[in-house]
């Protein structure tokens, strides 16, 4: 059998963590067995703890307890078949689908020269620990408690049970409900039920629907949508509770063009929203509430391959990291309550290793025509960089420094809201609240410098961090004429790339610039939703983001 190096996340094998600190293109090993004639397959499963580990008496239970995933299930998930002629991408591609799932710790395929003309596919998986408590919570005052099985019996299937509480409100009890089943008779499309009520507001969703996976696919969904919120954190000494309901069905067709041009695409999608209970509105006021119904069409040409590396985003596990471009064209027409306008945008976006490291940047700019006014409205453009450096090995630590850029503006638009930038969620600085400051120019900055630790406390690896984050926003064109604001900090991130839930953080943030009265979040215990690379390949169709 020829083999190809492996990032164990096993217990034996922690000095291989740190050994490759360069990204590996993935599709190279396969390149060796092109065109031979796949002659059997075979599919070796492992429990998130086997007979190398040293079974104490919690692994006891959870090796008892937990169902390993089912081969059928598995076999479901790959895109070859026995008799078939053997193709490097899509080779790399299924591997790379494995490692996806959110129930699959690790997996690789590896191949077996036959005579003279055959080959033997030999696929690994390992289970992640599928079960999952959760918990997250808004300072002292609101929490989260929820418990998700991610793979029932063994199946693939998800369903997570969760509830709000509020030490403001003793008797406060919200909820959420999540089932998930995946890949529908290998058909790679999923289907989505849940509901849920917050604080603010309440949600009932289902939905079904395939992404594309090939380069050659075709991709599609239909969803139905309920909303109920309150909208009090942007209009001052009010709360208004919006009613909307969205009908959402889409399709899309990719077909190759060359291994040097990747591959055409062209997708459909057709919205209806309807806010039974809004805001007041008129033809130039909020906007973001009027009735409409919107067909938009995407279309360009794309390129995605992976490199495979580990101590980027996880803790030692194999990761893939997308490569390549994607350059889209977006068009659409809609039909509002007061008036019908165009839409037009484009996007370009790429994945490359640079000289130290390796670079993400999309860029996307978009507009709406008016043509009762024959005014272009809701103009955006934005601009995302991500950049990590190669993993630096110092000893038994490996050193991994980011760099994130996130910058926004809106021109042209309306009045009303949904009509401004604000900071939220990750789109501020870390560890400050800011609430009363807006505009239509913004720019977030962020570097970290992550140091992977060789510690383990029963398969826990700790990682500590630094970061420095600045922003800006406000109305000014020019960005750095704007309200600035900087925090700084470090922490800890504890993580088991054996069970699937999420990275334990613990951070201490201070405020370098902050508004007057601000409240700074200087201590935070939270858990943190596992970062992935920016994909290349295509989404279904839609207008661009302005939050």
């Amino acid at each position: 059998m020829v083999v190809k190096s492996i990032i164990s996340t096993g217990g034996n094998s922690r000095q291989a963590d740190i050994t490759e600190f360069r990204l590996v293109k993935e599709r190279r090993y396969y390149e060796a067995f092109k065109g031979r004639t796949i002659r059997e397959i075979s599919i070796i499963r492992s429990d998130v703890y086997n007979d190398e580990d040293s079974l104490t008496g919690v692994r006891r239970f959870v090796r008892q307890w937990h169902r390993l995933s089912r081969e059928q299930m598995l076999r479901r998930y790959l895109l070859f078949k026995k008799g078939s002629k053997l193709d490097a991408e899509l080779m790399m591609r299924n591997e790379q689908l494995l490692r996806s799932l959110s129930y699959i710790s690790d997996a690789y395929i590896l191949l077996q020269n036959v005579g003279d003309q055959d080959v033997d596919v030999f696929v690994y998986t390992r289970d992640n620990l599928s079960l999952s408590p959760a918990f997250s919570s808004e300072g002292i005052q609101r929490f989260y408690i929820s418990l998700a099985e991610s793979n029932i019996l063994g199946t693939g299937n998800k369903l997570e049970f969760g509830t709000f509480l509020s030490s403001k409100v003793p008797f406060y009890r919200g909820y959420k409900g999540d089932f998930r089943v995946y890949n529908l008779f290998g058909t790679f499309f999923d289907f989505d039920i849940q509901t849920y009520k917050d604080y603010t507001s309440s949600v009932s969703r289902a939905s079904v629907e395939k992404s594309f996976i090939l380069p050659v696919d075709y991709a599609g969904g239909l969803s139905y949508e309920l909303k109920r919120y309150n909208d009090f954190q942007k209009i001052p000494d009010s709360t208004v509770v919006i009613g909307e309901n969205i009908k959402d069905v889409w399709a899309g067709k990719s077909l190759r063009i060359s291994p040097f041009w990747g591959s055409y695409y062209l997708s459909a999608r057709w919205t209806d929203t309807d806010f039974p209970i809004r805001y007041d509105v008129n033809q130039a006021y909020n906007p973001a509430f009027h009735n409409r119904k919107s067909l938009i069409l995407s279309t360009g040409i794309y390129k995605e391959s992976f490199y495979r590396g580990n101590l980027i985003y996880g803790f030692g596990r194999n990761e893939d990291i997308p490569y390549g471009f994607r350059v889209e064209f977006i068009g659409g027409y809609s039909w509002e309550e007061y008036a019908e306008r165009s839409y037009l945008a484009g996007k370009f976006q790429f994945g490359r290793i640079v000289r130290f490291g390796f670079l993400n940047q999309k860029l996307e700019i978009g507009s709406y025509f008016n043509y009762s006014n024959n005014r272009y409205e809701q103009s955006v453009f934005s601009s995302e960089t991500n950049y990590f450096t190669h993993l630096i090995p110092i000893g038994q630590w490996g050193i991994r420094n980011f760099l994130n850029v996130k910058y926004m503006r809106g021109f042209n638009r309306l009045v009303g809201e949904g009509e401004k930038l604000y900071f939220s969620g990750g789109n501020s600085p870390r560890a400050i609240r800011i609430y009363d400051y807006n505009g239509y120019n913004r720019l977030l900055t962020s570097l970290e410098s992550v140091a992977f630790s060789p510690f383990y406390i029963h398969n826990f690896r700790l990682a500590f961090y630094g970061f420095l984050d600045w922003a800006w926003l406000g109305f000014n064109h020019n960005i750095f004429r704007n309200d600035y604001f900087s925090t700084a900090g470090f922490g800890i991130r504890i993580k088991n790339e054996r069970l699937i839930f999420q990275t334990i953080q613990l951070r201490i943030g201070f405020a370098l610039k902050k508004p007057q009265g601000a409240p700074v979040d200087w201590l935070d215990i939270s858990e943190e939703a596992r970062m992935k690379a920016n994909r290349l390949i295509p989404l279904k169709p839609a207008v661009l983001e302005y939050r």
